[in-house]
């Protein structure tokens, strides 16, 4: 059914149930249509095909891992890589549900396209039950961070930001985040240390992001010839 009709029809049913309801009841609150109103708009914001390929990229660029000390779960992490294709759909879920035109979503394009020219980048949330090992921003962190490719390429992050978690926005964007995580984004460099081979290449069997420090490492890991 075209989205415009399926509209329509929500929108109908939902008229018929306000009028029930007001017959039945008596004269319904403004409070209670502007809600019903709201779960109707909210529906159609979340059903289309933005949503859908967002969440593929979502679920097929993520991964987490956690570390332990003995039985205990001393600190929990998921990352997902912000690569082309992931940005690509992060732009069109953006643009679907602003609603905002074409125009604007060229220029956003373009900007995630230059940034994956420039950084290996990923969204980070990280959860610990003693919140002093939730510092990855910290320069005295007791963790340190590593991207590998399995060719060679060591790097270290050129930046890692924490940021705000508590927006509606990235809880929809990055469902993994809870009350007790703690967001970052963490850049790495998109060329080796010499600044000619790119990081990844056709060399590169995956990329692995390496937490380690006194107290345990993980690591996460995309194949880069599977994954997609």
């Amino acid at each position: 059914m075209p989205k415009g009709r399926k509209n329509s029809l929500a929108y109908s049913r939902l008229v018929s149930a306000v009028t029930a309801f007001s017959g039945a009841r008596g004269r319904l609150s403004l409070v209670a249509v502007l809600v019903l109103l709201a779960v109707v708009v909210a529906g159609c914001a979340t059903s289309g095909k933005g949503v859908r390929e967002y969440s593929e990229q979502l679920d097929a660029w993520t991964r987490s891992t956690k570390i332990y000390d003995g039985i205990d779960v001393r600190l929990t992490m998921n990352a997902t890589f912000r690569n082309r294709d992931f940005r690509a759909a992060y732009v069109r879920r953006y643009v679907e549900a602003y609603r905002l035109e074409e125009g604007s979503k060229e220029a956003m394009d373009t900007r995630e396209a230059e940034e994956s020219e420039l950084y290996n980048e990923f969204f980070v949330s990280v959860s610990a039950p003693d919140s002093s090992l939730n510092d990855l921003d910290s320069k005295r962190s007791v963790w340190k961070l590593y991207l590998e490719d399995g060719a060679g390429a060591v790097l270290s992050p050129v930046s890692v930001k924490r940021i705000s978690t508590s927006s509606a926005l990235i809880s929809t964007l990055f469902p993994y985040m809870d009350t007790w995580s703690v967001g970052y984004i963490v850049r790495f460099p998109r060329y080796s240390a010499s600044g000619t081979e790119p990081v990844p290449n056709e060399k590169s069997k995956y990329l692995k992001l390496r937490i380690a420090g006194l107290l345990g490492s993980g690591s996460l890991v995309w194949k880069l010839d599977s994954d997609k």
